[in-house]
């Protein structure tokens, strides 16, 4: 099997869409040998900031000299980036090679795996394959019945921003959907919480008490010398150890502080000493999370897809940019509470593009078009991104920030304009 028919053989399953349920996955993995029981674990769920604080803790237990496995989604331009390994994604010829072995025992199921479940054991099997030191799992979709939740023992389970979002898959209520995200939660592994609301932490507490699992709550309260600026978040934790984190947006010191807890509370296991902290943390990437593409004028690049996120945005850009006049470009779902989305955003546009993102959720243009003119807002409708963003940078005057907005599946796009 070459990369090309590995490729076919996982999208093949496309058509079976997301299918909740770990009774296939658990499945596929007895049949491949349970490899995500042979390397340790750390898996995060959340709302908002996965990525991100997934991103700094590979960066920096990969400075500090361990091999490092990183499992996100979705790829921004390359399926092969959604597995790395110290920051390397998977090679084409891994990918067929596992592959192979993943249909081997596929096709003695009777019922198949999912696009998602297979993409998930081919992670796992890189990683025990590359016997990496750690592997950073991020889930896809809410946590007790997602893919990745098939680890036996987890180093630590991670708990970032919960949000209303995946309302139809999760709950309406933001209690449901934390239970469904608490459902991660292992026998004595350590949870690490970002600091929200007492209702979201009162599951998460229920839930951790009763797999005897001890909680670490996330704050960087106790932060000092904090400064936001277009290189990044400058500030001194607890432990009076000066740093940086080079991604921008004032909620990234609190998934900072998830990062450093969850470092700390792993030490023992997995020491990391201080200029490897600070190094690591100052190496971090992770695109299209208010992202800085251009600057004459300020193009920025945020996958704000839920209210949430919407509300991070707003507080970054009034932050950062006050008193100047913001253009945004935006492609969303229709199923990720855009009403709500752009109520946050109103008081702060001057001016709205709207295109209807490559999804079959997409929104069309047209109907958030009418929405934003019905509350009195300049609005134009773009056949495409490259459209919106060629007619934007020649209309735009250079002291209005551009901001590109909505589905990460926008953020390939986007940067591959900017890149050319």
């Amino acid at each position: 099997m070459n990369y090309e028919q590995a490729m076919e053989f996982i999208y093949s399953t496309s058509w079976m869409g997301s299918k909740l349920g770990l009774y296939r996955m658990e499945e596929l993995m007895r049949r491949l040998g349970s490899p995500q029981n042979r390397i340790p674990c750390i898996h995060i769920a959340g709302t908002n900031g996965k990525g991100s604080t997934a991103a700094m803790l590979a960066s920096v237990y990969t400075e500090a000299g361990y091999k490092t496995g990183l499992y996100t989604s979705p790829a921004i331009s390359y399926f092969g980036e959604r597995m790395q390994i110290n920051g390397r994604p998977i090679p084409e010829e891994a990918i067929a090679s596992l592959a192979l072995r993943m249909k081997k025992a596929a096709d003695k199921m009777e019922d198949k795996p999912t696009e998602y479940e297979l993409i998930t054991a081919l992670a796992y099997l890189y990683f025990a394959d590359e016997k990496v030191d750690i592997a950073i799992i991020e889930t896809g979709l809410g946590g007790l019945l997602d893919a990745t939740n098939v680890l036996d023992a987890p180093a630590a389970i991670v708990l970032t921003a919960i949000g209303l979002d995946h309302t139809k898959e999760l709950g309406e209520r933001l209690e449901d959907i934390a239970a469904q995200k608490a459902g991660i939660i292992k026998n004595d592994a350590p949870v690490i919480v970002y600091e929200q609301d007492e209702p979201v932490l009162s599951v998460i507490h229920n839930k951790a008490t009763a797999q005897h699992a001890p909680v670490h709550l996330a704050s960087p309260a106790g932060y000092s010398d904090i400064r936001y600026t277009i290189e990044g978040t400058h500030f001194t934790d607890e432990k009076n150890r000066t740093l940086l984190l080079p991604l921008l947006g004032t909620h990234q010191i609190h998934n900072a502080a998830v990062a450093l807890t969850t470092i700390d509370a792993l030490q023992a296991r997995f020491p990391v000493e201080e200029q490897a902290l600070a190094s690591g943390l100052a190496k971090t990437r992770w695109p299209g999370r208010f992202e800085l593409l251009h600057t004459d004028p300020i193009v920025l690049l945020d996958g704000a897809h839920n209210p949430q996120a919407a509300r991070a945005l707003k507080k970054n850009l009034t932050t950062y940019f006050p008193d100047r006049k913001i253009r945004f470009i935006v492609g969303i779902l229709a199923d990720k509470g855009y009403n709500n989305m752009a109520e946050e955003l109103l008081p702060i546009a001057s001016a709205w593009i709207t295109v209807t993102p490559d999804s079959d959720r997409a929104l069309p243009a047209h109907v958030l078009t009418r929405l934003l003119e019905e509350h009195g807002q300049s609005v134009r409708e773009s056949s495409s991104l490259r459209e919106a963003l060629s007619f934007t940078l020649k209309e735009a005057d250079p002291s209005e920030i551009l901001c590109v907005f909505g589905t990460l599946t926008i953020i390939h796009e986007v940067r591959s304009f900017f890149d050319k």
